[in-house]
């Protein structure tokens, strides 16, 4: 019961610190987008990111900032199963499905990021290529073998996990209920 609790104060502190994150960004960019001119001189030079750029230059910001929401989201589907852990009711429908979309969250947030950093460095390949005419196959190789970081890796292999103890405790559940009905 006590690791139960501490699960629950560690997971509640995470997602409002996220949350304090998220509004703190979301204030900040809207300033910087509505109130250019009234900010101070060394922030102002940031608004030039709404501006001037393509978008394949706002495809890694724009992405890491919906995967961070994502996240968000994730972190309170644990939260919500929480309270039943403390209940010692492991085996509801309402902690199946919150297991079941944490975890299928964390692996979208770890493929989109892999997948986003990919295109980012081939696009970031392919201006380099065009400067300085090299050989790109080598380069290629590096910058795709850096987008597959640990970060990504292992919100994919915790979001299998949850989706593995949705299913097991789903099984779990059915059992259950035959026993109950059994008995």
């Amino acid at each position: 019961m006590k690791t139960i609790n501490t699960l629950r104060q560690l997971i509640n502190e995470l997602y409002f610190s996220l949350l304090a994150v998220a509004v703190g960004a979301i204030l900040f960019f809207s300033a910087l987008y509505f109130f250019t001119e009234s900010l101070p001189i060394y922030l102002q030079g940031y608004a030039m990111f709404f501006h001037f750029f393509s978008w394949k230059i706002h495809l890694v910001p724009i992405t890491t900032g919906i995967n961070f929401m994502l996240f968000i989201i994730s972190i309170h589907a644990l939260r919500r199963c929480i309270s039943s852990f403390t209940e010692s009711d492991f085996y509801t429908v309402a902690v199946i499905k919150h297991l079941k979309r944490a975890g299928s969250l964390f692996i979208f947030i770890g493929l989109s990021t892999i997948l986003v950093l990919c295109i980012s460095a081939i696009h970031t390949l392919g201006i380099t290529h065009n400067i300085w005419q090299l050989n790109a196959f080598i380069p290629f190789l590096i910058d795709v073998a850096a987008a597959i970081d640990l970060k990504s890796t292992f919100l994919i292999i915790i979001g299998l996990f949850f989706v593995l103890f949705s299913k097991s405790f789903e099984h779990a559940s059915k059992l259950k209920q035959e026993n109950d009905l059994t008995i």
